[in-house]
């Protein structure tokens, strides 16, 4: 849910967001809340805002006992599909501001069963970059889980560390 493009090109908000995941979790099923900023917000240095935003709306009226159910997917609007990859550090200081909104909201004991991913133009030669050297939990692959051997490779590259 969230994705940036179903944002923009669907007019998804945080209010249908919020509705949808409401009905995943009731269907018992996992979800994925995309959230992110763009380019305009992190440079006007409104990232932790805007993703507090996105996370207390989107989530608003889940409880602690679904929350565990719903992985979170930081996903810059500026990297996705361009190629473009925020730094190492860039992304654990997004990982940090996530967990301590999650931790504001829910007990400890939810938000460490949740999953902080990362995507935005995830490819091979960055894996370690926007996974592995940030202590994400995963990625979230977008185009180049359409080419199978790409996608094996980045599988092998978080399973072998």
């Amino acid at each position: 849910m969230g994705h940036s493009e179903r944002r923009k090109y669907s007019g998804e908000d945080e209010e249908i967001i919020n509705l949808k995941l409401k009905a995943i979790l009731k269907n018992g099923l996992k979800a994925i809340l995309c959230i992110g900023e763009s380019k305009e917000e992190r440079k006007n240095n409104q990232t932790a805002p805007v993703l507090k935003k996105q996370l207390e709306k989107s989530l608003a009226g889940i409880g602690t006992g679904k929350v565990e159910y719903i992985n979170i997917a930081y996903e810059p609007i500026w990297a996705v599909g361009t190629d473009k990859i925020p730094s190492s550090d860039e992304i654990l200081e997004a990982k940090i501001v996530i967990k301590k909104i999650l931790a504001s909201l829910y007990s400890s004991r939810a938000v460490e069963k949740m999953k902080i991913l990362y995507g935005g133009s995830v490819k091979v030669p960055c894996v370690k970059q926007v996974c592995l050297d940030p202590a994400m939990d995963g990625v979230l692959i977008g185009r180049e889980s359409l080419m199978p051997y790409e996608f094996v490779k980045i599988a092998g590259i978080i399973e072998d560390n």
